[in-house]
């Protein structure tokens, strides 16, 4: 009977598992959406048991429902969890949380605790909390949030740093918060609890500058590697004062399992070599020692012996970390092999023995691990593979059947008979359901912190989210290497016996280049794939050793024999097209290498005495031989032939089709066509006629392509303006260990300088300085050229005064720089030094004076110039319309040589500014030849002065229409409150088959927010922009202003919090939408909340808190803030500021108040003021200041009718009948018609408009009599009128 009761439990469980999968085998977008949110209850369902029953204990005992304290009393659990509520958006939760621990956790206790728990569940929670709660830019940021987290950090990591004083530098397993290591402590440590702690003690040394917590850390890791095996082994437990290993089980798994993964993990989040030169030995180590395709085993970390053939949960970590590393193959051979044991069993056990294939004995628990959950996550990530969301699947319905608890989830304390023990480890919330949830909304379409935020984040061993900011990543210790990667320094190491190729892998969204690697796996980590080059991998270096690249003396050790690879390390010359590379893996090698950069550097230079850059042959003997050749006719010489073909490409191609015609007979010929020579060239050939896709895609047919050839790619993405890529193909280049020409650095830092990525452009320059092309002059004159564009000027003039040899580009870019950064003094002291000019040279310093705007030095250079090409017209013409004198600019004009379109179109467009458009009109008939620019020119002028309707007749005309074209004209309506036309317009548009861009964009989303509609805007705005949208501000800005204005303020705010800046136009959207809703406090804090990010607010911004201000009734806020703009800002009020404070004040009772607000205006009040003082009359019933405000407005705008149906009706709840019809008379002798109103609704993508008294729409008769249900039942809620208030009939203030 007891076994029935013993086993029943498992076969009810077993049922409904079976059940579960039978429903459906593969996971279907709709069932992952379910998983996902199935996945957050189970989050809620143990987060609000802990909550109600345990907190703030540590953890919670979720089938009795209570708590008990684990680790140091400091409501662990609650720590763990803060991360994973601001992944799932929990706000209130997370704001709450934080706050509690804030204001109420101390570390000053009484209290041994675990270094390595408190580190990775404690100090990791806080660090991350902190991380995402200061941040706006993560969407969660917290108004009221002051450090406290990071404070409580630091205060806790130094009551840790005692037990780090140590003779090899690895720590105590335990230390005493408040009394340090204890004098009885054990000085036996785990290599994972001594070497697992880098992450977080290295994120808190950059946040709070202080060193001290990351050198203990990576002093730990040095002292544990410095004690290896001769096989690159380490042991599971080590003695912290003599260095001894007193358990030399080597394994991935208990004891040991999360030094391998902070090793890779503290150099993707650091860049940190030395981290990812231990983690390449001890990987390749694990590899060829412990890995037995597709278990691991423990072996004798001396002799490689097995001891353990078991499979330990822990273990399941390992997949996951080979994902990281490039190195999926394998990783996917071992997830299946261990989710066959959670297949067997429902879960996995502590211990499987692979030689029995049953639970080890003592080892049958199931703690609720996260590990190979962990895994799962990643795979899917790398993959896209169904069978691993079929995995969390199951995965989840183990957990619901089988773990849950009323309270919480049960640890499993048999997994053969799914007994439940009554404890929640906090890392169940902190990454069991994190990484479950990030699965399954993966598979849904990502919208978390993670896959969408502004940051790369580095999962810690507990789950925790590090992100990838500059303060973290680039750190001033790792700065002579900053964006570079290794050098190979001329090693070339042999094949491992596990050497894998595959396919290229998806992981992160970047791509994962896998080829035959040389030390087991490829370090090639898609995390970073498309990041800016400051967080690049840097490559590999194979040859070199740890100790030989950082000079570490490690202990020394009997040298025993072990895998002698000297056979395999002879000298070996390889041979990649032209460049010869001789490889020499002697150990007396100097770490420096700087012999063999040297050596590196020559080769490159003899390849580019061969052939330059752009693949044009410059050997003088190939020219002498090919004189003969061609004398007599036969030409064998094979670079002569090479030389040929180029030049019949450069003479004979003219278009992309004879070009593809050439291509094809040298496919068929076979000799040339995969001559680098010739590759070359057609790469720029593909790329100058516009098709950079179609060079992408033959240079990925070349099997080994040289530096030529990756320089030739990059430059065509430049020459094509697709400057984001240029990066990726950079970074990938690097990873492959090749080193730059000067052109390829040349190509990069323009495409940076045009993207104004500063900081990538000095970790590139950084590169060339390591590469010995720092102080090239091309290099240098593109880093100038990066500097001016991005406003660094003094950096610029830094590079130009260092230039050991300057040329005409030089000073022209300093010119320039100089000139569009204002500083027109300095440009012209070193135009006036130069001892020779060019056309651009003069060119540039007219321009910096037309900057400027002093066009009278620019007029007397212009006429000094010895000659004057178009630009230097084209200039003065700019010029001169910019300061308005259009009479110059005509003469400039008409003085011209020959006028080409461009200056017909400066002409035209300066009148067109200033509003004079019959002179535009007569420029524009006259024009001889007119391009699309000239006719979307002139439509822009008209619809600028309001003039639609001549905008759209000469749109109609038009021959040719692009996309500005449309935009113009659709965005004109859109500006002119025609939307309607806008997007009967944009009908016409979709029929053209013309890719909108965002410009066009903002267009539709004005047009939608006039019309108060959403369903067709979205609509638009997705199949556009994506997951694009939030990378734009415009559309950011828009997309509020668009949701606000339709009565959609969450979408308001969700737009807000996902974009991935914030700029002063987005926070003056979110504020207004805040205060068009009444969402006073709101509107207020976001407000301040601007102003601590140092943005600096202008008259909108604070026109949105003044009316926030208005609409709450928040008289002394609007006050202060009105007071402010002008004594804290100067910022001169415009007449909306004016008639807020007015309205706010008048609505307030402070009518004398406003009035003289109104009477010190320095401008003249508009009707918009004196309307508010009007209507706050009204509210106070105060006649004579009506009749004042009433007065002025009738002397601006006359026939409004509002006014006069206003002061009718003060004069009506005075009872002044008189007055009443006095109005009413004025009326009629003015003949003021009432406006008719009108309002929209949107049903079914169906715009309904109405007027007053509309009985024209097809349901009106419903529509009225849910009108009257309506107004009776407000009746009977007790609603009355203000007509009624004041007992005076509605049709007497009339």
């Amino acid at each position: 009977m007891n076994a029935v009761n013993l086993i029943l439990p498992f076969l009810l469980f077993l049922l409904l598992f079976f059940l579960h999968k039978a429903v459906a085998e593969g996971v279907t977008p709709e069932e992952a959406k379910q998983l996902r949110d199935e996945v957050r209850e189970m989050f809620y369902h143990a987060f609000d048991g802990y909550m109600e029953h345990a907190f703030p204990l540590d953890e919670l005992r979720p089938l009795s429902c209570e708590g008990e304290d684990t680790l140091g009393g400091y409501a662990l659990t609650l720590i763990d969890s803060l991360d994973t509520l601001a992944l799932l958006g929990d706000r209130e939760r997370f704001t709450a949380s934080v706050e509690w621990i804030g204001k109420n956790l101390q570390f000053d206790i009484n209290k041994t605790v675990s270094v390595f728990e408190t580190t990775i569940r404690v100090l990791g929670g806080l660090l991350s909390a902190h991380l995402i709660a200061s941040d706006y830019a993560t969407g969660m940021r917290i108004p009221s949030y002051d450090n406290q987290l990071l404070y409580l950090a630091e205060d806790l990591a130094r009551r840790l740093l005692p037990a780090f004083d140590t003779p090899t530098g690895i720590p105590f397993g335990s230390v005493n918060l408040k009394y340090g290591v204890d004098e009885h402590e054990s000085k036996i440590t785990s290599t994972a609890g001594g070497g697992t702690l880098t992450l977080e003690f290295g994120v808190l040394s950059r946040l709070t500058n202080n060193p001290i917590f990351e050198q203990v850390t990576k002093n730990a890791v040095r002292g544990l590697w410095a004690r290896r095996s001769k096989l690159n082994l380490v042991g599971a437990h080590i003695n912290v004062f003599t260095g001894e290993w007193t358990q030399k089980d080597a394994g991935i798994g208990t004891s040991i399992d999360s030094f391998y993964e902070y090793l890779l993990k503290a150099y993707l989040l650091f860049g940190d070599e030395e981290y990812l030169f231990i983690f390449q030995e001890a990987y390749t180590a694990a590899m060829h020692y412990l890995y037995n395709d597709p278990w691991y085993v423990e072996v004798n970390m001396d002799s490689a012996a097995i001891v353990w053939p078991l499979f330990n949960s822990l273990q399941a970590f390992w997949p996951g970390l080979q994902v990281l590393a490039g190195d999926i193959d394998p990783a996917i051979r071992t997830h299946t092999a261990f989710f066959s044991v959670w297949k067997r069993y429902g879960f996995t056990p502590e211990g499987f023995n692979l030689a029995t294939l049953s639970v080890q004995h003592g080892q049958k628990s199931y703690p609720l691990r996260p590990e190979l959950i962990e895994s799962t996550y990643w795979l899917y990530k790398a993959t896209r593979d169904p069978r691993y969301l079929d995995a969390g699947r199951d995965m989840v319905a183990s957990l619901q059947y089988g773990a849950r608890c009323p309270c919480g989830y049960c640890h499993i304390s048999d997994v053969e008979f799914h007994k439940k023990e009554d404890h929640m480890e906090s890392f169940f919330l902190a990454e069991t359901v994190k990484y479950l949830w990030l699965l399954f909304d993966l598979a849904v379409g990502p919208k978390n912190l993670v896959e969408n935020g502004p940051y790369k984040y580095i999962f810690s061993t507990e789950g925790h989210l590090l992100p990838a900011t500059p303060q973290i990543s680039l750190v001033q210790e790792h700065c002579s290497y900053f964006g570079a990667y290794c050098n190979r320094d001329g090693f070339e190491q042999e094949p491992h016996a596990s050497d894998t190729s595959a396919d290229s892998q998806e992981t992160n969204g970047s791509r994962v280049f896998k080829s035959r690697v040389h030390t087991g796996f490829q370090l090639q980590s898609s995390h970073l794939e498309a990041s800016p080059v400051s967080g690049l991998i840097k490559g590999l270096c194979p040859g070199l050793t740890h100790g030989q690249k950082y000079g570490i003396s490690y202990l020394a050790t009997v040298d025993t024999p072990r895998e002698d690879n000297s056979a395999k390390q002879k000298d070996n010359v390889v041979q990649s097209h032209a460049v010869i590379v001789v490889s020499d893996q002697s150990a007396n090698q100097s770490p420096s290498g700087d012999s063999s950069h040297d050596n590196v550097k020559e080769t490159s230079e003899r390849e580019a005495e061969r052939v330059d850059y752009y693949g044009e042959v410059i050997i003088l003997d190939c020219l002498k031989a090919l004189a003969c050749k061609l004398l007599e006719g036969d030409i064998e010489n094979q670079l002569c032939r090479e030389a040929i073909c180029v030049q019949a490409l450069e003479s004979k191609v003219r278009s992309l089709k004879s070009l593809k015609s050439i291509h094809a007979r040298l496919l068929i010929d076979g000799s040339l066509a995969s001559s680098d020579l010739v590759l070359n060239k057609l790469l720029r050939l593909y790329a100058r006629f516009g098709t950079i896709q179609y060079a992408h895609a033959l240079f990925d047919q070349m099997p080994q392509p040289n530096v030529f050839l990756w320089t030739a790619l990059i430059h065509g993405y430049v020459e094509n303006r697709t400057y984001p890529k240029v990066l990726s193909l950079f970074s990938q280049m690097c990873k492959e260990s090749i080193l730059p020409l000067n052109f390829t650095l040349a190509s990069v830092l323009k495409s940076l300088a045009r993207l104004m990525r500063v900081k990538d452009g000095e970790a590139v320059y950084g590169l060339g300085l390591k590469c010995g092309l720092g102080f090239d002059l091309i290099v240098q004159n593109a880093v100038i050229d990066l500097f001016m564009r991005c406003g660094e000027v003094d950096l610029a003039r830094r590079v130009f005064d260092g230039m050991e040899e300057r040329d005409l580009v030089s000073w022209n870019s300093m010119i320039s720089g100089y000139g569009s950064s204002g500083r027109v003094d300095l440009a012209r002291e070193l135009f006036d030094e130069m001892s020779e000019r060019n056309v651009i040279s003069w060119t540039s310093m007219i321009q910096g004076y037309v900057k400027a705007g002093d066009m009278e030095y620019a007029r007397v250079l212009f006429d000094r110039m010895p000659s004057k090409d178009l630009a230097a017209w084209n200039v003065m013409i700019s010029g001169y319309m910019d300061v308005g004198d259009l009479d110059s600019a005509r003469y400039i004009f008409e003085a011209m040589p020959v006028q080409e379109t461009g200056a017909w179109n400066l002409i035209i467009s300066g009148h067109c500014k200033a509003g004079k458009m019959e002179v535009a009109k007569s420029f524009f008939d006259k024009m001889p030849c007119k391009s699309i620019a000239s006719w979307t020119i002139m439509i822009d002028g008209y619809v600028k002065a309001g003039d639609v309707s001549s905008g759209r007749r000469l749109f109609d005309r038009m021959p040719e229409k692009n996309l500005v074209s449309w935009s113009t004209m659709i965005g004109g309506y859109a500006r002119n409150g025609q939307p309607r036309d806008a997007l009967q317009l944009y009908k016409h548009f979709q029929k053209e088959g013309i890719k909108p861009d965002e410009t066009f964009v903002l267009g539709i989303i004005s047009a939608c927010s006039q019309l108060g509609i959403l369903d067709a805007a979205e609509s638009i705005i997705n199949d556009f922009t994506g997951q694009l949208m939030f990378s734009s501000l415009r559309i950011v800005t828009s997309l509020i202003d668009m949701y606000a204005k339709c009565g959609c303020i969450d979408r308001a705010l969700q737009v807000f919090k996902m974009a991935h800046q914030k700029d002063l136009h987005c926070y003056s959207a979110m504020i207004a939408a805040f205060a068009n809703h009444g969402m006073a406090q709101d509107a207020i804090s976001l407000f301040e909340d601007m102003q601590r990010t140092n943005i600096r607010p202008d008259g909108v911004a604070f026109l949105g808190v003044l009316t926030a201000c208005n609409h709450g009734g928040l008289v002394s806020e609007g006050r202060r803030y009105f007071k402010q703009m002008l004594e804290g800002y100067r910022i001169r009020p415009s007449e909306k500021h004016y008639a807020c404070i007015v309205d706010l004040l008048g609505r307030a009772g402070f009518l004398e108040e406003a009035h003289n607000i109104i009477r010190n205006m320095p401008i003249s009040p508009t009707a918009v003021v004196w309307g508010a003082l009007l209507a706050a009359c009204r509210a106070c019933c105060n006649v004579e200041l009506a009749e004042i405000a009433a007065d002025e407005l009738f002397k601006i705008e006359p026939v409004n009718s509002g006014n006069y149906i206003l002061l009718s009706g003060i004069y009506a709840s005075a009872r002044r009948w008189d007055d009443v019809a006095r109005m009413r008379a004025m009326i009629r002798k003015n003949q003021v018609r009432k406006n008719r109103a009108s309002s929209w609704i949107e049903l079914g993508s169906v715009v309904h408009e109405f007027v007053m008294g509309d009985a024209l729409h097809i349901d009106s008769e419903r529509i009225y009599f849910i009108l009257q249900l309506i107004s009776e039942d407000m009746r009977l809620l007790g609603f009355v009128r203000d007509s009624e208030k004041d007992e005076v009939p509605c049709f007497l203030a009339f």
